[in-house]
């Protein structure tokens, strides 16, 4: 298997208050993109310290909100232990609320890309294989192979597992990133297969949408998979960011053409239908930057934005052979767009000196989360 360059990284999880300029009473989502200035910066865990001060070591690749915007939703390593999920309120008080149990240096399994359930009751998440305790570093987020979906409640009990590919020494599978319909009854995700002989970064990735239910028992369920891959390559690469808010269309990122390396990927919608669960008509590509890294995309509350994470602007020489040292190498900045690619603005500046939120070094956009009432983004910048 082709080793994978995974290394700990300085996070920032921070905290963006969008305002408009022409109209403070209006949300952001409603105005348009050029109107859109980022207000304040702040570290999520420390706001009363400058932001590259307060920087601590910790690795979160993933931010959610509950969908009454009262807490945020992480998953934070901790060093030797591997990934948690935890639930942060907002405002922060400065209280942690950990959701999956405390690990030893023996028992090292990872629990990252948490979603919320619609209703705020559950969460569904990425869960390490207690069969394949060793494959700590191929299960890390973003890879989160030797894993299957998880299910959780809001208050951290009755975890269970949803779906049930196994991994072998030889072959490992896993999913990532995944995210449910707004009425809750779907759930959209990636599936990753890396085999030992395996020449891609990622492996094989297809995308997959499943019906999801909790029994009267209260067990939850997973049914009526079924999987697509709309690039043309067999080794495309794949990542699922959500529904529509109103479960009409799925978003994603693929490298859609033959020739088209997986570090320049594009943004894509894609009409649903909930019959089948699978896309309908033609991927529609949003983003229109040639040889651009485009990444990390979330629709805004009432579906009228999209944010993303772009490298637009920036010459980057070399992210390494098939791109593995993407991790080091990438610059890339926050983005907004209309959802159908239209009118795109860059919103952040994190790489730009002499600018108010510049981060005193080369960084990258991760995941973010829109909040609820459409003014607060949280975002991790790496």
């Amino acid at each position: 298997m082709q080793k994978k360059l995974i290394f700990p990284l300085i996070f920032g999880v921070v905290l963006s208050l969008l305002i408009a300029q022409e109209a403070e009473e209006k949300r952001p989502e409603d105005l348009k993109n050029s109107a859109i200035v980022v207000k304040n910066v702040t570290n999520f865990f420390d706001d009363t310290q400058p932001l590259v001060a307060s920087f601590e070591p910790r690795y979160i690749h993933t931010v959610a909100w509950s969908p009454d915007g009262k807490f945020l939703l992480i998953d934070r390593n901790f060093p030797s232990l591997g990934h948690s999920l935890e639930k942060i309120p907002f405002p922060y008080t400065g209280e942690i609320i950990h959701l999956t149990p405390r690990r030893d240096g023996k028992n090292r399994l990872n629990y990252s890309n948490p979603t919320w359930t619609p209703d705020g009751k559950g969460i569904v998440f990425v869960g390490q294989n207690h069969e394949n305790p060793t494959a700590t570093k191929d299960s890390l987020p973003p890879y989160a192979l030797a894993s299957n979906l998880c299910y959780i409640t809001a208050s951290g009990k009755n975890m269970q597992q949803l779906t049930r590919i196994r991994s072998s020494y030889s072959v490992l599978n896993g999913g990532v990133s995944p995210r449910f319909s707004p009425d809750g009854k779907k759930l959209f995700w990636t599936k990753s297969t890396q085999s030992k002989n395996s020449t891609s970064l990622w492996g094989e990735r297809e995308l997959c949408i499943g019906n999801f239910t909790i029994r009267e028992d209260g067990t939850p369920a997973l049914t009526k998979i079924r999987s697509f891959t709309p690039a043309k390559g067999s080794t495309a690469y794949y990542e699922s960011y959500g529904f529509s808010p109103d479960g009409t269309k799925i978003l994603y990122c693929s490298n859609l053409n033959l020739d088209q390396q997986w570090v320049t990927a594009d943004i894509v919608s894609q009409d649903f239908n909930p019959e089948t669960n699978l896309p309908e008509g033609e991927p529609v590509v949003l983003t229109k930057f040639p040889d651009v890294w485009d990444r990390y995309a979330t629709w805004s509350p009432n579906g009228k934005k999209i944010i993303w994470s772009s490298s637009a602007g920036f010459l980057i020489s070399f992210l390494g052979l098939g791109g593995a040292q993407w991790q080091q190498a990438m610059r890339s900045e926050l983005w907004v767009m209309n959802s159908d690619g239209s009118d795109c603005q860059r919103l952040t500046s994190f790489n730009y000196k002499n600018t108010p939120f510049y981060m005193g070094g080369a960084c990258y956009v991760g995941m973010s989360a829109w909040h609820p009432d459409g003014k607060h983004l949280a975002v991790l910048v790496h």
